[in-house]
């Protein structure tokens, strides 16, 4: 045998025995500590002093207990009673501790050293005080945080010291009395807190059955744990089947209050010097009542959720929610992303707030806000007429607002297939396609629409088909009032083709004003759906309909400019005047009188007569030429 596999065989034997000494002192140890488990109870007055000295407070115990848990001896402690710094009033009771004791820090610090410490059946009170620090209270507490502030400064401290500290089975009362909110009771806590120097860990779970089912929550932080605004770190919470109008004061913006509703949540965040940083994760409520406090009706949510991320930064915040989904009172509304960005510059005089949605259907969302509850009833009403549907995209709103309430507006977005009823003085639409812009001072509106229409009501016998139109309008502020204009505004259908220049003055004060010119060419055979009968007398009306049969409106041309309530000037107060050219007409001037064929002829008409000059037309086989023809 060589030389080394003798040093292995000692080595190896060696380990055996070291093994062995290493099992038997560990079994000499347990022994004894064994046998000094059997006499804890003749150490009750000592665990007791020790307990007081440690959170500073008078501790009684009614029994005392211990064990071996694993190879950790646990003393168990039941019906603890902590009473207040005179020692006079019972503060806190707890109906069972289990407390690990660490046998080696003990020995090596020569004083008792709890490890795990697990607290069950206890009831206690966490509240926030204005200042923003948490403290921990007896269950019953003085409705003014400060008078017990410095009674249970030894119980707060020690909970929120200990390396590791367990609560089961608890009841927790929540105060905050920094937002000056209601309590909340939290019950069948199971919490669990791991604390290495100014590191700390929560997790666990409540099950608060007056406020939801069941809430999950984890805190990986940094910081002093009595004081919130000094955390940094990561948290997690998930929510289920949470009512949320009971969970302190109920969720309120302005006018508009949600008086119930139920929700399941995930959330992760993280904190930081200035608080909240970064919270996002996935929400959906469910069973929602909205209500504006001024109004009678309110609106019911079926479903209300979606993916959202809220951050926070030195100047503002932002939230960026996807997948949003809403089903409920007036439908049910496709998906859709949205984003919202909120600043405040550095001198604290302006804020801006920038919306950005991917997409908005419009019936949806008419049919959702006109059944809410929301709005006055004219403002109802006018949007059940309107029954406004389509596509909104690329939407984005930006408005700053400074201290003196001044106010910017910038918004833009595409919109695809719109479609709204005539109500009232608005004209309805089919098929609206096209671009918008504006700001507080002007806008721009681009029109390209295929297959559309537009009804102006009765003043046309039906609505005005829209194969093709192109074209801009833009409006800005002039002087008192509001310009309206377009240029080259393009329409056209089988029956007619336009081409308009118009300006519209909206002053402060005072009628409309409109300066329109517009050319064409037409049908003649389709003339009566562009009669605006409404305005016309109905003789000339009737001789219109039955006299023009056939042929072309190779051009022409109309004009309308005076103020919109003087309509149709049959005094010297405005002009309105059409004027075209036709080819090939047949025109059935009069009954039972043969018909002009071939006619070729200018015609002249406004609100009060026609005027036909001929320049060649054929009556039966003779040919007239230059003929005049006036109707008033």
């Amino acid at each position: 045998m060589s030389g080394k596999q003798k040093l292995t065989d000692k080595l190896i034997t060696w380990l055996w025995y070291l093994l062995a000494a290493g099992i038997l002192f560990s079994a000499v140890i347990i022994s004894l500590i064994r046998f000094a488990l059997t006499e804890v109870e003749s150490y009750q007055e000592t665990i007791e002093q020790l307990a007081s000295k440690a959170i500073k407070h008078q501790v009684y115990i009614e029994s005392l207990d211990a064990r071996l848990v694993g190879v950790m001896p646990t003393l168990v402690l039941k019906g603890i009673r902590v009473l207040d710094s005179k020692g006079e009033k019972e503060i806190l009771r707890v109906n069972k501790a289990n407390i690990g004791v660490s046998v080696f820090q003990s020995l090596k610090r020569k004083k008792f050293i709890p490890k795990d410490i697990l607290i069950s059946g206890t009831k206690l009170a966490v509240i926030r005080l204005s200042n923003g620090q948490v403290k921990l209270r007896g269950f019953n507490f003085s409705t003014d945080p400060n008078s017990e502030v410095k009674g249970n400064e030894g119980l707060t401290a020690w909970f929120f010291t200990q390396s590791s500290l367990a609560l089961k089975e608890s009841t927790v009362i929540w105060k905050d009395y920094k937002r000056k909110q209601k309590s909340v009771i939290l019950t069948d806590i199971n919490l669990e807190l791991n604390n290495t120097g100014n590191s700390h860990q929560l997790h666990g779970s409540l099950s608060p059955e007056s406020l939801g089912k069941n809430v999950e929550i984890a805190l990986d932080i940094t910081g002093d744990l009595q004081d919130p605004s000094k955390w940094k770190g990561d948290f997690f919470v998930q929510g289920d089947e949470i009512f949320l109008a009971k969970w302190g004061e109920r969720v309120r913006h302005s006018d508009i209050e949600l008086t119930d509703g139920v929700a399941d949540f995930q959330l992760w965040g993280s904190l930081d010097k200035n608080g909240l940083s970064k919270v996002y994760g996935d929400i959906s409520a469910y069973q929602l009542k909205i209500k504006h406090t001024k109004q009678e009706k309110q609106l019911d949510v079926g479903l209300l959720g979606g993916l959202f991320e809220l951050g926070y930064e030195d100047d503002g915040w932002h939230l960026n929610v996807e997948r949003f989904q809403y089903t409920g009172t007036g439908g049910i509304l496709p998906e859709t992303n949205f984003s919202i960005i909120s600043k405040t510059d550095k001198d604290m005089q302006k804020e801006t707030y920038d919306i950005r949605i991917g997409q908005l259907d419009l019936k949806g969302v008419s049919e959702v806000v006109a059944n809410s509850g929301l709005l006055s009833k004219s403002h109802e009403a006018q949007l059940k007429g309107l029954a406004a549907s389509g596509k909104l995209k690329a939407l984005r709103i930006a408005s700053t607002f400074d201290q003196e309430n001044n106010r910017k507006l910038l918004a833009h977005a595409r919109f695809n297939n719109i479609s709204t009823k005539q109500y009232n003085k608005f004209p309805g639409v089919t098929n609206v396609s096209g671009s918008v812009w504006l700001d507080q001072n002007g806008g721009k509106l681009t029109l390209h629409t295929q297959a559309g229409s537009i009804d102006f009501g009765d003043l046309f016998r039906t609505p005005i088909k829209l194969e093709k139109v192109t074209g801009d309008i833009n409006w800005w502020k002039y002087q008192d009032g509001w310009q309206v204009a377009s240029t080259e505004l393009k329409a056209e259908n089988n029956e007619v083709k336009t081409l308009s220049n118009v300006s519209l003055y909206f002053p402060g004060n005072g009628p409309a004003y409109m300066d329109l010119y517009s050319s064409f060419s037409a049908s003649a055979q389709y003339k009566s759906n562009y009669l605006p009968v409404k305005i016309m007398n109905k003789p000339l009306i009737k001789w219109l309909d039955e006299s023009i049969v056939s042929g072309v409106v190779s051009h022409g041309g109309a004009v309308y400019r005076g103020r919109l309530s003087e309509f149709p000037y049959r005094k010297p107060n405005g002009q309105f005047q059409v004027q075209f050219y036709t080819d090939n007409l047949v025109l059935d001037y009069q009954k039972n009188w043969p018909a002009i064929r071939d006619a070729n002829f200018d015609a002249t008409f406004d609100s009060k007569s026609i005027k036909i000059d001929l320049h060649l037309a054929r009556l039966f086989s003779s040919a007239i030429t230059k003929t005049r023809v006036g109707i008033t």
